[in-house]
């Protein structure tokens, strides 16, 4: 019978990292970014607190083009996430487990996404990801949406017009709930 003393040596020091890195963290919030500049918590802009659906606010705050604030100062709204993952199989892969990797007991960085998230001018703003992943040692652009509106009055009514630049058909959802926002596509 194989020794496991070393498997177990490897998960318990990997629970207590992340039990560590748990513990050291920061609530969730959707996008940090958005939050600091609202001042509001995740919960006023999306159903179950993160993400991707939308509540009423969180619509309007999108269909105004991400420019509500809180009326302070908060500097560049940047955003970062980081997937990482841990493989261990019962036996090892020949070969590798995947290309640049060992048979066995693979960490990885998984995709490490920078957001800008937020105000540009005053009728202006953007959500735009830079993703690189990590599997794939390779930088793209993730999902962007750049608005521009304004508000006005037609015929008696109020009027709330914008322009968006996108790239994708279902990025500009003011539900968040279309392809882009779901599985396998949220970034």
């Amino acid at each position: 019978m194989r020794d496991r003393s070393g498997l177990r040596t490897v998960a318990a020091r990997a629970f207590a990292l992340l039990g560590l890195v748990v513990l050291a963290s920061d609530p969730a919030r959707a996008l940090p970014s958005f939050a600091v500049q609202t001042g509001q918590p995740c919960a006023a802009c999306h159903v179950g607190a993160f993400g991707p659906q939308l509540k009423p606010y969180g619509r309007d705050f999108k269909l105004h083009g991400y420019v509500a604030t809180d009326g302070q100062d908060h500097g560049l709204p940047l955003a970062m996430q980081i997937q990482t993952s841990f493989t261990h199989t019962t036996a090892p892969q020949a070969g590798g487990a995947a290309p640049g990797f060992r048979p066995n007991d693979n960490a990885a960085i998984d995709d490490v996404s920078l957001f800008y998230a937020g105000k540009i001018t005053m009728d202006t703003g953007a959500f735009i990801e830079l993703a690189y992943n990590g599997i794939q040692q390779q930088a793209q652009w993730g999902n962007i949406d750049i608005r521009h509106v304004g508000e006005g009055e037609l015929f008696g009514s109020e009027l709330l017009w914008g322009v968006t630049a996108n790239n994708a058909p279902t990025v500009s959802d003011p539900w968040n709930s279309t392809p882009v926002w779901g599985f396998p596509y949220v970034r």
